[in-house]
């Protein structure tokens, strides 16, 4: 069988100086192959199988010589499936090679084939390449588990903008839209949103809902009914707009620049809903700085202490203002915001802030160094250097974080949580998930 294939050539003098992390052989249990006065061991990872793009197991191979001593060799890595990747890393005490191979996104067979590239004494005269082994593994689309870097329907790096929430992931790829609730499967959607996204506001509901705003005109992505929309904009054009949805299906837009609300219901046409003044009098700086819902009930962070809480069936609102408050100067947008009961939650600097509307007061949930603020399934998850938390209004859960594979050649930044786990992308813009059964 004749493959396609891109080669990794490296030399396997490579160092890590971190014994915990080194695997432990036995040669006894390794595939063999002899080649002149070298003796090659795959000790680990043959055989395997996986969901396509998926990280399998370790692979580790030693080179020993006729005496046993381990030995480094100039190995060269080729993969049949060119969609995936292979990384390596060695260890200095054991002279171990360790292979961290992603299965590709194409072939249900895939093979890595390890080559020496420079033996000697199999020609007079001349040192050849040789091939060392074939390692074979099959890929599937079931039972994604460990970690996981979802088969894309375009080019990696090719997207101009990634959001997920806790059950869905959704790429921009210029003026395309993708998304899907299984990624490990490859069930991907694609609409074109006729927008040209590439300058466009981009941001992501409680409810899973996605909108980007370009120029006059919104494309609005359900969730509930897997539909996009393009609708306008009655703020008009380069506003910095936000929407939230309530519980029974309204849509609420607001605007930084308006002391304004507009609803929407079911996807018809926006109608004036609130305005700001009824609530604060005709006084300056009614811009609103966040927007948020809980149930059916729709609130709004102004004035750097004053919180609106209106009822978006009827329009009812209650005022509150705190006796102390946030950064007065804060954009609509810049203040991540998540609401349950008479508590809300927002993140400023390097702290998530608890409001309590009850005592009207404004204290410290953590302080903490996160990368991630996200609402999703009605909880709050924050995804850190070390830990995830979550909080769901009544307790703050926090437990140790699972990363990708540290091959020495990958870099993780967090991109958010899916599925109860931290996302990430690798240094190639690729993102890494982590699957269960």
């Amino acid at each position: 069988m004749k493959h396609s294939a891109f080669t990794l050539s490296l030399v396997v003098l490579l160092f890590c100086g971190c014994k915990e992390d080194e695997p432990t052989l036995d040669d006894s249990l390794a595939q063999t192959k002899v080649v002149g006065d070298l003796i090659y061991y795959l000790s680990q990872g043959s055989s395997q199988s996986g969901t396509y793009g998926a990280m399998l197991d370790p692979i580790t191979i030693v080179i020993k010589d006729l005496n046993g001593n381990r030995v480094y060799r100039n190995l060269s890595y080729e993969i049949s499936d060119k969609s995936g990747s292979v990384q390596t890393q060695s260890y200095s005490s054991q002279d171990t090679v360790s292979i961290a191979w992603r299965l590709g996104c194409n072939d249900r067979t895939q093979v890595l084939t390890v080559t020496d590239e420079n033996v000697c004494g199999l020609r007079k005269n001349e040192c050849i390449a040789v091939e060392i082994f074939q390692i074979e593994a099959m890929a599937n689309r079931n039972n994604a588990t460990g970690w996981v870097a979802p088969c894309l329907p375009f080019s990696t790096g090719n997207y101009t903008s990634f959001q997920s929430s806790n059950d869905r992931m959704y790429f921009l790829e210029e003026d395309m839209f993708h998304f899907t609730k299984d990624p490990y499967g490859y069930e991907w959607e694609t609409v074109e949103t006729g927008l040209g996204m590439r300058y466009s506001r981009k941001w992501l509901d409680s409810k899973g809902n996605f909108y980007t705003q370009e120029g006059d005109e919104l494309g609005i992505y359900f969730a509930a009914n897997n539909a996009w929309r393009r609708v306008s904009n009655p703020f008009g054009s380069y506003s910095n707009t936000r929407a939230e949805m309530t519980d029974n299906g309204f849509l609420f837009l607001a605007n930084e620049y308006s002391g304004e609300l507009y609803r929407m219901n079911n996807g018809s046409n926006w109608e004036l809903f609130f305005t700001f003044a009824d609530a604060f009098g005709n006084t300056n700086y009614l811009n609103p700085q966040a927007l948020a819902t809980d149930g059916n009930d729709v609130y709004i962070l102004a004035r750097g202490n004053s919180v609106l809480k209106i009822n978006g069936i009827n329009g009812t609102y209650t005022t509150f203002e705190l006796n102390s408050g946030w950064n007065f100067y804060d954009d609509l947008g810049d203040i991540p915001i998540y609401v349950k009961g008479s508590k809300i939650l927002i993140r400023q600097n390097n702290s998530v802030k608890e409001i309590n509307l009850n005592t009207l007061s404004m204290s410290t949930l953590v302080t903490y160094n996160y990368n991630s603020f996200q609402v999703s399934d009605d909880k709050l998850f924050l995804v850190g250097q070390d830990e995830l938390m979550s909080w769901d209004g009544q307790s703050l859960i926090t437990e140790s974080i699972l990363r990708p594979p540290n091959t020495g050649y990958s870099y993780y930044s967090i991109a958010g949580v899916y599925n109860g786990y931290p996302m990430y992308f690798d240094n190639t813009g690729r993102v890494m998930i982590y699957a269960t059964n």
